[in-house]
């Protein structure tokens, strides 16, 4: 099931009192937080990355090939498509950030936590070996599939956090490189990522009253990002 996939070792305990909800997506799940308006964690489970070979063809033949496992593209959006995300009904708009506010805030952008991928290659699918250029049209009318609905699933805000554009590029090489290298080396990795906030570097998480003393906008930033990589 996805729940034992992408959370093979239980759900994250949370050691403070507050109010979160378990929201479950296809490929990830996340704790959110209503109170600070975004995830406490989310959970996902990567097998390992494998970049099938082109085949050489020749003129006027089109080769497909039959992929006995799933193949599992996580890389990020391009820029264009990270920036289309839709509200998530679950959650009270309240207790949401809204793109309105990323706009707003002219120092701070927004990341997902868990990557909207490319594709699950269907289990013994036959697929030619195409390269493909995604527009934020073709994503959301052309790739009616449970891959495309998969990928509109994760493109949504409550999978966003807020981050300064020069920690974003930090952020957007561990999910493009480090993560897929290491399922790789790893046969398959559980990644367990989240916020922290710590405004007063004293080694303890800051209780909502000590954020807003240091927050002047409507977003609070966190100081730090965890992340957890286990594998078997």
């Amino acid at each position: 099931s996805p729940d034992s996939r992408n959370l093979p070792h239980g759900r994250p305990a949370v050691l403070f009192r507050t109010r979160y909800l378990v929201l479950h997506h296809s490929d990830f799940i996340s704790g959110y937080s209503e109170p600070l308006t975004m995830p406490l964690w989310t959970s996902y489970t990567l097998g390992r990355q494998v970049r099938p070979r082109q085949p050489r063809l020749r003129p006027g033949r089109v080769r497909h090939t039959l992929s006995s496992c799933p193949q599992v593209d996580a890389s990020p959006l391009p820029e264009s498509l990270s920036n289309c995300v839709r509200p998530d009904a679950r959650v009270p708009p309240s207790y949401s950030q809204s793109c309105t506010n990323y706009r707003a805030e002219k120092q701070i952008t927004h990341a997902f936590l868990y990557p909207p991928r490319r594709s699950h290659a269907a289990v013994g699918a036959a697929r030619p070996h195409l390269d493909a250029v995604f527009t934020r049209v073709a994503l959301l009318w052309t790739e009616l599939s449970s891959n495309g609905e998969k990928r509109y699933d994760a493109m949504v805000i409550t999978n966003t956090v807020p981050m300064y554009p020069a920690f974003k590029k930090i952020w957007s090489y561990f999910q493009r490189s480090l993560v897929r290298k290491y399922a790789t080396e790893r046969n398959g990795l559980n990644v367990l990522v989240g916020p922290i906030f710590d405004y007063d570097y004293d080694g303890v998480r800051d209780s909502l009253e000590k954020i807003k003393e240091y927050v002047s906008g409507t977003i609070p930033v966190p100081t730090h990002y965890f992340v957890v990589l286990t594998s078997c």
